[in-house]
């Protein structure tokens, strides 16, 4: 055989060989799209790195806000909806959204805690110490992020020195409730007070049916736009605005050197100081959940149990060496682990299973996680705080 002509049959079959090899891989690789919230981009991101390196998965992440990614599973341009807030209101307020959501079979996977905490420039003399929140003044915390009245900052100060008359300037997430998951979970997971003790204008400026007042400055959706812009602005006493806690405890030392404080929190008679600490006690109740929204009828099995491989590696690693690199991931977003009897929300049980630990659960009746949400009665979307 001449040899240019041995070469070619090599080069041939070296081709073919690396064809076949780069088919092979790709039949074994998963992508994953995620959409959604700004909030909880981040903490996907560092699950996904996580998950790469065990699993042929690339999990992509984009951002958009909380409502683009719980309608992007609905249109089917995303395979996960990522949500910094309850689905809920945005599924039973039409009806046409319900039919979709138990058509598709819908289902609510909730990954994570996160906690709302508002931060504010206070007087130069006055201590931090003597500043919070509680069932009596949220209401005018309210009215001053709609923006239509002048409220003080003295409203939220308990010290004994006199006040400047210093006017709250609130910095607020543009689309308001409507759009950011930040918003709404600002809006409405306080524990202190019921929508109907909010006046209609207050309350349909924070939901986002009318636009803020004049006297509100808005911010882009994601915690790092919001405070970059927040500190390059807020140069008034009583500037102030809402973050993640995650966000905040991250970057506290830096926030602190900015000039700004974090608002205790005041709830039966107790006064919380937010912290990883006290959302997990329970006794700061400015919680959210982070969830992770897909169709349980997805028609690509592949992918759709790629999905679920993930939120088990997630939720219910029990590798003590990967469940230790899980739990950091956790800690470095600032971020809450859900306790068993939270993941056990997420499972269809009867009684005779109810005394069962998530682990036994999903070793032993898995089939009871993989349920829509409207396999419940009543309809429950992930935990719901």
């Amino acid at each position: 055989m001449k040899p240019l002509f041995r070469k070619k049959i090599l080069l041939f079959f070296s081709a073919v060989s690396l064809s076949y090899l780069m088919s092979s891989c790709s039949l074994n690789f998963v992508v994953i799209n995620t959409r959604g919230s700004s909030s909880v981009q981040p903490f996907m991101d560092a699950l996904s790195a996580l998950y790469a390196k065990y699993e042929p998965v690339e999990i992509s992440v984009q951002a958009g806000g909380s409502t683009s990614g719980i309608s992007s599973v609905l249109d089917g341009t995303s395979n996960i909806g990522n949500a910094s807030r309850s689905p809920r209101d945005q599924v039973l307020v039409n009806s046409r959204t319900t039919q979709q959501w138990k058509d598709l079979e819908i289902k609510t996977v909730t990954l994570a805690k996160d906690a709302i905490a508002v931060i504010y420039k206070k007087p130069a003399n006055a201590s931090s110490n003597d500043f919070y929140v509680d069932a009596n003044n949220i209401s005018k915390l309210y009215d001053a992020f709609a923006g239509f009245n002048h409220v003080s900052l003295s409203d939220f100060y308990f010290g004994n020195q006199e006040l400047p008359n210093d006017n709250i300037v609130p910095f607020a997430r543009s689309g308001a409730a409507s759009v950011s998951g930040t918003a709404e979970a600002f809006l409405h997971n306080s524990g202190l007070i019921k929508q109907d003790q909010l006046t209609k204008q207050t309350l349909d400026a924070l939901q986002g049916i009318t636009d803020y007042g004049i006297n509100t400055i808005t911010t882009g959706e994601s915690n790092v736009e919001t405070y970059n812009f927040f500190k390059t602005n807020a140069r008034l006493v009583g500037s102030m605005t809402y973050l993640s806690l995650g966000f905040i405890l991250n970057n506290l030392e830096m926030i602190k050197n900015d000039g700004f404080d974090i608002l205790n929190y005041k709830i039966n008679d107790q006064l919380i100081i937010p912290s990883i600490q006290t959302v997990t006690d329970g006794t700061y109740r400015w919680v959210r959940p982070y969830n992770a929204i897909f169709s349980l009828s997805n028609k690509d099995d592949n992918k759709l149990n790629s999905i679920k491989q993930f939120i088990k590696f997630t939720l219910f690693n029990q590798s003590a060496d990967i469940k230790k690199q899980i739990d950091k991931v956790y800690e470095l977003q600032g971020l809450i682990l859900l306790s068993d009897k939270e993941l056990k929300q997420m499972f269809l049980l009867n009684d005779q299973l109810r005394n069962q630990s998530p682990q036994e659960l999903i070793a032993n009746h898995e089939n009871l996680f993989w349920v829509s949400d409207y396999s419940f009665n009543p309809v429950k979307f992930g935990v719901e705080f």
